[in-house]
């Protein structure tokens, strides 16, 4: 057997507040899917201040260093010398090819589990998670049971590619020519986002990001509000009017029955008549919607009660209906 470390360093996009002893050793260790994992947090001693009646300076912790390490069942191939004095890697890049994945994919759920805790048990906002092809945990620093470092011969480099038009991207829009009005318009007045285009905004970002219970609950309420403040915003309950009037009974109506008797009645058009398809497309959403809040799971009942799972390819099939509806609304409340 053969102790293989990776070791990635992390910039963490949100600083972590420390309060404590600079004695303290910031090393913690786990076991994950069969690795063991250390995580050491990393103070930027540039960063702390002090007030009066402090035991110790707050100082920022900016970065992490995660080492991933297993026993692998032989050791790294030699690098062959040729007669020129070159180095040949092609024994060895593809044994740390084959395990780097891996490696990486372990490092990424320990990150992400650091930044789960701190975004939800320290409460630090804009704490984001990492992805697996993310640029930092490419090109590890390898380490052998010698603790000598180790040229594994390979040199990741990360590419981007431009996705073709269609459902994967989720009412992305290409920036053309036909924009440029847009964006000084913009640049000279800033854009005006409405709450619904907050929650929708952030349910492409948790499609995309595999967050699909999420994003189910941020597509419902984008809708939710965007329904309910076309028809109710303007609305003011009279003083003393009964929790059981016509008003108040009609803001408790759910979703799909706003859109169909309700606008009629307000805005002289159902929803449900006039777009059949996008309609059950968004009673399905609520549906799912209603397991995710109270079950905790992405799946809907159709009208015989058998259970449908929800996923990304769902919920793009979902999209475009979600963003007819928006617009929809948009005409008939501007």
């Amino acid at each position: 057997m053969y102790k293989l470390t990776a070791t990635f360093q992390i910039e963490l996009a949100s600083w972590i507040r420390l309060y404590r002893a600079e004695s303290d050793a910031l090393q913690y260790r786990a076991a994950i899917d069969g690795f063991d994992v250390e995580i050491v947090l990393i103070p930027d001693d540039g960063l702390r201040m002090s007030c009066p009646g402090d035991t110790f300076d707050t100082r920022a912790i900016t970065q992490v260093k995660v080492s991933v390490s297993r026993d692998e069942d032989s050791c790294p191939p030699g690098i062959l010398i040729s007669a020129q004095g070159g180095r040949d890697f092609r024994k060895r890049a593809p044994w740390f090819g084959q395990r780097q994945e891996e490696y990486r994919i372990a490092a990424v759920k320990a990150v992400n589990r650091l930044a789960r805790f701190c975004k939800y048990v320290l409460w630090i906002p804009n704490v984001r998670e990492f992805l697996v092809h993310d640029s930092q945990f490419q090109n590890p620093q390898w380490i052998g049971e010698d603790y000598a470092e180790l040229t594994s011969g390979m040199d990741e480099a990360l590419a981007m590619v431009i996705s073709a038009r269609g459902p994967r991207l989720l009412g992305q829009k290409d920036f053309t020519a036909d924009e440029d009005a847009l964006l000084q318009h913009a640049l000279q007045d800033d854009v005006v986002v409405e709450t619904y285009q907050e929650f929708l905004a952030d349910a492409q970002t948790s499609i995309v990001n595999g967050n699909i219970p999420r994003a189910i609950l941020e597509m419902a309420i984008a809708c939710e509000i965007a329904v309910k403040q076309a028809l109710f915003k303007k609305t003011v309950t009279a003083p003393g009017a009964s929790k059981g009037s016509r008003q108040n009974r009609r803001e408790r109506w759910p979703v799909s029955k706003l859109i169909d008797v309700a606008t009629k009645e307000t805005l002289g058009e159902s929803f449900r008549q006039v777009e059949k398809d996008a309609y059950q497309h968004i009673v399905l959403l609520f549906r799912t919607r209603n397991e995710v809040a109270h079950r905790g799971r992405p799946v809907y009942p159709d009208d015989a009660d058998d259970e449908h799972p929800v996923g990304r390819a769902v919920l793009e099939e979902w999209w475009p209906s979600v963003e007819l509806l928006m617009r929809w609304i948009g005409r008939h409340r501007d």
